[in-house]
């Protein structure tokens, strides 16, 4: 990893909520990373990696909480809507595969008490390009 994509994995990794790019900027100014593309790219190479999830549906990221869902599991997260928290589960089963007739960018809302459940399929944009 480089230094940028360590510090970037680092405060995800610290942090207790998923981060914009933009909160990443602001808080690692002070270690050298002062422009957007900076993280942007270090963002790019940990989604890749599976290292970082993006959250599409509040344009944030966190730091992936397991280490083996890179496989055919379908990553889900648990966003609480009061305090704004992830939390990371997978699903081996069917019922949460994608659909091949469905848009790509189509999430799977629901929501469960407090909690809006958002089904997010890893790494499924690089078996398909």
């Amino acid at each position: 990893m480089t230094q940028n994509e360590t510090l970037v994995y680092q405060l995800l990794c610290d942090a207790d909520r998923p981060l914009s790019a933009y909160n990443i900027l602001d808080a690692l100014r002070d270690k050298g990373i002062r422009a957007p593309l900076q993280v942007y790219r270090a963002l790019a190479k940990l989604v890749e990696r599976g290292a970082v999830h993006r959250i599409e549906s509040v344009n944030g990221f966190v730091a992936c909480q397991l280490h083996d869902c890179g496989g055919n599991e379908v990553s889900i997260f648990m966003l609480c809507t009061q305090c704004e928290r992830a939390h990371e589960f997978t699903d081996t089963s069917s019922c949460f595969a994608p659909n091949a007739n469905a848009p790509m960018n189509s999430p799977i809302p629901e929501s469960i008490a407090g909690y809006k459940a958002l089904a997010m399929i890893a790494a499924f944009r690089r078996r398909i390009r």
